[in-house]
């Protein structure tokens, strides 16, 4: 019956620690209980996000951060039950500018009352010398993150990753430990920068990048041990973490994330969940040779960890969509209505027939999968089929409705029909307005 619950009438009474619900299967009648996973308003961790925002004079993504991150996070993310904040990272140069009046100042000022809006504190980086560029600042400024905020966790992301699914703690913390989901596989030297990412790890660490982790959003890391990875890096090269960054990371290609991750792994391990994705299972990792610096045998990782873990987030950049909702809205809009459907398709708030949708199309896709790297044939469907209707489940007889306000406003900004929204199900683009 879990399988097409949504399909048949139900009746909900929720008590202090679970919903009991009564669905009526048309042809037999029958009557189940089920429990519902948890209570709904368990506690989360204090969670900071951390999002650096490039502005300069006639960019077309000035406005990305509010339009695809701010604008998803405000649709499908429980702000004020999990204890989240925002924190918006701007350059020195533009502190008090017209730049950021038009597109930070003006932002946070309207969204001060409406729902499900973050408290959002807005940080400047000030330049060095040596890494005076808007790649390096922004890399560099994460390293320093936990001086930005007191929150004990802190989420990474880009301007424009856009979540497309209702969240919940267990989308983010296992046994209250962040979950990671590393990536790991055969590189080509044309894969430019992944194959160039493991050299520079290795010579910031000394050791072997174990996993790519510029794979996945939010990337959430313990405060703390970001203080500990610059205390290590000064402890090892004898030199301050400035001086570290110029010769190893300024000017060249690396990942601030493949660094953090590679120094939890090693150092902090247990204190997180690892997912690994394997996206070249074929790969005995010694023929052909593995990049200069990257680890490439598998019997590191448990058995377990290879387990799939649905996505939240996608990189809209990377998906063959415009940097800003306004240059395509189409394509960005169907995981709009598609993260509405596969979370909570009871609620119908957009009156698209969910329904209909959810069993005419493999649902379970879309959180498989990020910019390039596609999982889903790695795992069996009836598996993945399950593990999404227990996240549905972990949702019903929650009150969902934090997100509402935000996704209908944004649908009739396009005033998009009923037509339009079966299109977007279907993943074929839907009329320009």
């Amino acid at each position: 019956m879990a399988g097409v619950w949504w399909q048949y009438g139900a009746l909900l009474i929720l008590t202090f620690n679970y919903v009991i619900v009564f669905a009526v299967n048309n042809s037999t009648h029958e009557v189940h209980e089920e429990e519902v996973y948890e209570n709904c308003n368990r506690p989360w961790p204090k969670l900071s996000l951390f999002i650096p925002v490039g502005l300069k004079n006639g960019s077309s993504r000035n406005s990305e951060w509010s339009e695809v991150f701010l604008h998803s996070l405000t649709m499908f993310w429980p702000i004020a039950l999990s204890n989240t904040s925002l924190v918006v990272m701007l350059d020195n140069e533009v502190k008090g500018s017209e730049l950021q009046q038009t597109y930070v100042d003006k932002i946070i000022n309207e969204g001060k009352n409406k729902t499900n809006f973050p408290q959002i504190d807005v940080k400047y980086h000030v330049p060095n010398i040596t890494y005076q560029s808007g790649h390096d600042r922004q890399q560099h400024v994460m390293f320093y993150a936990d001086q930005y905020t007191d929150a004990e966790y802190i989420g990474f992301g880009d301007s424009d990753c856009l979540f497309f699914a209702n969240i919940d703690r267990e989308d983010l913390f296992e046994d209250n430990k962040p979950v990671v989901h590393g990536r790991i596989g055969y590189l080509r030297k044309v894969q430019i920068p992944y194959s160039r990412w493991p050299a520079s790890t290795y010579h910031f660490l000394q050791m072997e990048e174990p996993m790519i982790c510029m794979s996945y959003f939010p990337v959430i890391i313990k405060a703390a041990h970001l203080k500990d990875l610059r205390e290590y890096l000064e402890s090892i090269h004898k030199s301050s973490f400035d001086t570290i960054f110029t010769a190893y990371g300024s000017g060249k290609s690396f990942s601030q994330f493949n660094i953090m991750c590679t120094f939890m792994w090693y150092k902090k391990n247990e204190e997180y969940k690892w997912y690994i994705n394997d996206l070249t299972p074929w790969w005995n990792g010694i023929k052909p040779a593995p990049m200069y610096g990257q680890w490439s045998e598998r019997y590191i990782f448990d058995k377990e960890m290879f387990s799939p873990k649905p996505f939240i987030s996608t990189h809209v950049r990377y998906r063959s969509t415009a940097s800003a909702l306004v240059g395509n809205p189409e394509n960005v809009n169907k995981l709009f209505v598609r993260g509405l459907c596969h979370t909570s398709p009871e609620t119908n708030i957009l009156k698209v027939n969910c329904t209909k949708y959810l069993s005419t199309v493999n649902h379970y896709e879309e959180m498989h999968k990020f910019e390039d790297a596609d999982y889903n044939d790695r795992f069996n469907l009836t598996e993945l089929r399950a593990m999404q209707l227990q996240r549905m489940r972990r949702f019903r007889g929650c009150d969902l409705s934090y997100g509402h306000p935000a996704m209908l406003n944004h649908f009739e900004k396009f005033n998009y029909t009923s037509l339009d929204y079966e299109h977007m199900l279907k993943g074929t683009a839907s009329r320009r307005r």
